[in-house]
């Protein structure tokens, strides 16, 4: 990703936070993943590589594969990137709510 050259990074707003929005530099390009073995028939079908580049980072500091399709936009591929922190935090609020973390089934 880093032969991209600094040109291919685009600054994204991926959302809203509590004191301004939230921004970083993006790069995605379609790529297909490789496999071992010949048996396989027929190869991977193709990804979303979107890395994530903070300014004053010597290189991507952030990596994810995404099969959205080829034509999504970079702002919605970080979106959805980014969106997995608010997703996880959702969840651990709800197991303590709920105390999950504590149950023990009995039989």
């Amino acid at each position: 990703m880093t032969s991209l050259g600094e040109g291919a990074l685009k600054r994204v707003a991926w959302r809203e936070g509590t004191a301004r929005r939230l921004v970083s530099r993006f790069v995605a390009v379609r790529v297909r993943p490789a496999h071992r073995g010949s048996w396989r028939s027929k190869s991977h079908a193709e990804l979303w590589l979107l890395a994530e580049r903070p300014r004053g980072a010597a290189e991507p500091t952030q990596y994810w594969l995404s099969n959205l399709p080829a034509f999504a936009s970079l702002r919605e591929l970080a979106r959805l990137a980014r969106h997995r922190w608010v997703a996880e935090r959702d969840y651990l609020e709800q197991k303590q709510a709920l105390e999950v973390g504590v149950f023990e089934g009995l039989s």
